[in-house]
Order: C-alpha cells, then sequence, then structure tokens
C-alpha cells in the first residue's frame, strides 16, 4: 500500500458474533417420498424436512441474534475478502472492524442481546421441555417424530450458545516476520503474496461498503425506503400537506450524518479523499437542513414542502453528487491497496 498503515491497524480491532443453536429443522425421506409420489415429482428428485419445534419458538430466539447482528454491523466496517452489500451480508468468517471509542458501548449493547437471548431460551425453551416433548410427539405423530431427534435438557443448553469475538488487527507484513526460516522460499512466497492478495481485498471491500453505505442513504432520502417515496416522491397537496408528503424525516438525515461520523472514523485512520470530501459535504447538508429548520431537523420537512421544488432540487442535486464523490472512492484498483 502506497501510504503508512501503521496507525490503521493500532486503531481497530475485530470482532464478531458467533451464536450456536439446536437444529430444529430434520430431513425426512419419507415425507420426501410421499410428498413427490402424491404430486407426480420423481422421488430421486425430492427432498422433505419437519420443523420438529414450533416455529414460533425458533423465531423468539432468533430475534435478540438478528437484532444484535444488526446493531453490531451499524457500529463497525465489515473485514471481508468476499465481497459483501451494504448491509454487510456475505462476510466471509462473520469479522468486522470495531473502533476501540466504541468498545464499550458495544460491549453493552451485546450484553443487553444475550440477556434477552438467555431470557427467551429459559422462558420459551429450557423451561418448557418436558411440555414441548409431548407437544412434538403429539403434533408429528408416530410417523415423524423421532425421540433420537430431542436431547434431554443438559444436553439441550449443551447446544446453544453465545460467544462476542474480539482480536487485535494484525497487519500481514508483521504476519510474514514470523514465517519459519526453514520453509522453502518458494512457499514463503506464495503464502506472503496469497496473505497480501488477501488483506488488499479486505481494504477494499471494506471501502465500498462505506461508499455503498453513503450511496444507500441519500437514496432513501431521495428516493424512499421502497423506491417510490424521498424527495422525487414529494407530491405537493395545498388541501392537506400530509397526503402525498413523503419527504424525508428527522430520523433519514440522523442516519445520514451518522454515516458521515463512520467515514471519519476511517479516514482518521487510513486516507481517503473521496471518502473525507464526502463525509464534509454531508455535514454541510445537514448542517443546512438543521437550519432550515430552525435548529430542528424534524421541521425542515415542513420548510421544504410546498409548490416550489427550487430547495428540493437543490437538497436532491447536493445529495447526488456526494453520492457520486463516494463512490469515486470504489474506483482504487485491488493493486492501490497492495503494500
Amino acid at each position: 500500500m502506497s501510504q503508512d498503515t501503521k496507525k490503521f491497524f493500532e486503531s481497530w480491532v475485530i470482532t464478531g458474533l458467533e451464536v450456536e443453536k439446536w437444529g430444529t429443522v430434520k430431513q425426512h425421506k419419507q415425507l420426501a417420498y410421499e410428498g413427490a409420489k402424491a404430486v407426480g415429482v420423481a422421488t430421486y428428485r425430492a427432498k422433505g424436512a419437519v420443523a420438529i419445534l414450533d416455529e414460533g419458538i425458533t423465531r423468539a430466539i432468533d430475534k435478540p441474534v438478528r437484532i444484535a447482528r444488526k446493531e453490531l454491523k451499524e457500529m463497525t466496517v465489515p473485514w471481508s475478502s468476499s465481497m459483501n452489500d451494504s448491509n454487510g451480508g456475505r462476510i466471509s468468517g462473520n469479522e468486522y472492524l470495531l473502533s476501540p471509542d466504541d468498545v464499550d458501548e458495544y460491549r453493552k449493547m451485546m450484553e443487553a442481546h444475550k440477556h434477552d437471548w438467555d431470557v427467551v431460551l429459559q422462558d420459551r425453551l429450557f423451561g418448557q421441555w418436558d411440555f414441548l416433548l409431548a407437544e412434538a410427539e403429539d403434533v408429528l405423530g408416530k410417523d415423524f417424530f423421532m425421540a433420537c431427534d430431542f436431547p434431554d435438557l443438559p444436553t439441550l443448553r449443551e447446544q446453544y450458545s453465545w460467544h462476542v469475538k474480539f482480536d487485535i488487527l494484525t497487519d500481514v507484513a508483521d504476519i510474514t516476520k514470523d514465517v519459519r526460516l526453514s520453509a522453502p522460499k518458494s512457499v514463503i512466497e506464495h503464502a506472503v503474496g496469497a496473505m497480501k492478495q488477501q488483506q488488499a481485498s479486505k481494504f477494499a471491500n471494506a471501502v465500498g461498503h462505506l461508499a455503498n453505505s453513503v450511496r444507500e442513504e441519500a437514496d432513501k432520502i431521495i428516493y424512499g425506503k421502497k423506491g417510490n417515496g424521498g424527495i422525487d416522491g414529494y407530491v405537493y397537496n395545498p388541501e392537506n400537506n400530509k397526503v402525498g408528503n413523503t419527504l424525508p424525516r428527522g430520523p433519514g438525515w440522523e442516519s445520514l450524518a451518522n454515516t458521515a461520523e463512520r467515514l471519519d472514523k476511517w479516514t482518521s485512520t487510513l486516507d481517503n479523499e473521496n471518502l473525507t470530501e464526502a463525509s464534509s459535504m454531508i455535514k454541510e447538508l445537514v448542517a443546512d437542513i438543521e437550519e432550515l429548520g430552525d435548529g430542528d431537523l424534524t421541521e425542515a420537512r415542513s420548510a421544504l414542502s410546498g409548490e416550489d421544488s427550487t430547495k428540493r432540487d437543490e437538497v436532491r442535486e447536493r445529495l447526488s453528487n456526494i453520492k457520486n464523490v463516494a463512490g469515486e472512492s470504489m474506483g482504487k484498483k485491488l493493486d492501490d491497496f497492495l503494500s
């Protein structure tokens, strides 16, 4: 990489949420066979599965995990060598970069969700296990109930674990110093090259994720969350300003401002002119919107309403420019991130 990355590797920690659960969906050959025969599908092409536990319970157990993962992604930057979307999807190894400044808040957030998870497990699963076993035998019937699918309570408890991972962020350049000198030179060169390539991919994907998050937040304001609202979907209604008013509310602007803060955390440790410029443009726009609402982002919605679209058009253009500037940060070639 063309710039010194020492500060970068000292300014982030790696985190991730690892959750293990008991599998409640079991494959069933008889179900597949009978179902295939019933609908006229070749039996060797069919597969069957049975949910051996009430899916309302599994959804309740999954809810704290889902919320925790969502908030994790809002506080971090994906650190992955595979491509990922702006929500952090498709993360290889489930690794994320967390600023040390956010560790305390992050720990408290995770502990709160872990508590909620423990409560649900006890109230809906562990504490009801005898009843659930009897219910399963009744609901599934003799053809689909198999006692071996249901562990005893102590074993069941062992199937569930919640682990928040913390690790130091290590530069490949430091790792390579530990390679055994006895290894053949060709092996060392190949291993180092592969690690550098993977690290470069992680840098490129992290920048891409940040740029996409800017564009996503801007698009929510321009088009609305579902693509049919926002500034573009606004319809002036002189009789009732609430009808057809799809202009962004305060939380939309706050979310955009939070995105600028995430950019600042990144660029404070690793220079990126485009992301720095995009952050400045966002902060200037949000400040102007706040001023438009006399110090209240929510009140700016009324100020942007009306028959005259001049102000709305100006805001839309500024958002489009922010998207373009952020997008230019993704124009770097992978080689730019290689040392």
